[in-house]
C-alpha cells in the first residue's frame, strides 16, 4: 500500500467511514461518484478547519457552511487561513459547482463525465481541464503551475477528478497529523510535491472510453 493509500485509510477511519470507501467510489456510476466525492471532500474540509482552530465545538459550525461560497464558505475559510493553495481551491470549487448542477434536477442521475465534456465549447473545455487537472500539475522556474496533460484530463475526466481528490484528501490528513498548517514551508512543499509525483506517475491506465 502506497503512502497516499495509507493516509487515505487513516482519514477514512478518522471520519468513521468503512475501510476502502474512497477507492470503492471509482466503481460507482458518474452521478453517484460525483455526489459522494463531494460529500467526502466537504467532511475532509470541515475536519481540517476544526483541527486548525483546535476547537471540536466548531465541527458542527463548519459542517453547515456551504462549500464554495466565496465570502463565507468552507473554501473561503481554508484560503483565508492558508490551508489550501489556489490550485486546490479551484479544484474544490469546480467540484462543488458541478455537483450543484446535478442535485437540483432528477435528470442529473444520468450524468456521465464523457458526455459532459463533449458538450462543452472550447473555452469551457479549457476551464474544465484547468479546474480538474490538479493532480497533473508541474511548476515552472517561477513557481507558476502548468499542466502538460490537459488532453488526458479531458479524455479521462473521472480519473482526473478521482486522482485530484485523492491527493487533496491525503494532504489534508497529513497536515492535521503533523499539526503543521503552514503550506508555504519548504518541507511541506517538498512533501506535497513527492505525493503529487507518486500519484501522477502510476502505471499506465486504460482510457475511460476503452472497451
Amino acid at each position: 500500500m502506497t503512502e497516499i493509500a495509507q493516509t487515505i485509510a487513516r482519514l477514512e477511519s478518522e471520519l468513521a467511514l468503512p475501510s476502502g470507501f474512497f477507492d470503492s467510489l471509482k466503481h460507482e456510476n458518474d452521478w453517484s461518484f460525483l455526489l459522494k466525492c463531494h460529500a467526502l471532500m466537504e467532511s475532509a474540509c470541515s475536519f481540517l478547519l476544526t483541527a486548525y482552530f483546535n476547537n471540536p465545538s466548531f465541527e458542527d459550525v463548519f459542517s453547515r457552511l456551504e462549500m464554495s461560497d466565496k465570502k463565507k464558505g468552507k473554501v473561503a475559510f481554508l484560503r483565508a487561513a492558508g490551508l489550501i493553495v489556489p490550485e486546490e481551491a479551484k479544484f474544490i470549487v469546480g467540484l462543488s459547482e458541478l455537483r450543484n448542477k446535478l442535485i437540483h434536477n432528477i435528470r442529473g442521475v444520468t450524468f456521465e463525465f464523457s458526455e459532459h465534456v463533449s458538450s462543452l465549447d472550447a473555452n469551457q473545455r479549457r476551464a474544465f481541464a484547468e479546474n480538474f487537472g490538479y493532480a497533473y500539475l508541474n511548476y515552472d522556474k517561477n513557481g507558476r503551475p502548468f499542466s502538460n496533460d490537459m488532453e488526458f484530463v479531458l479524455n479521462n475526466p473521472k480519473s482526473a477528478v478521482f486522482r485530484g481528490i485523492k491527493l487533496i484528501l491525503a494532504i489534508i490528513k497529513l497536515q492535521v497529523e503533523a499539526n503543521d498548517f503552514r503550506r508555504e514551508k519548504e518541507e511541506v512543499q517538498i512533501s506535497t510535491y513527492e505525493m503529487m509525483n507518486s500519484l501522477t506517475n502510476p502505471e499506465p491506465c486504460r482510457p475511460e472510453n476503452a472497451p
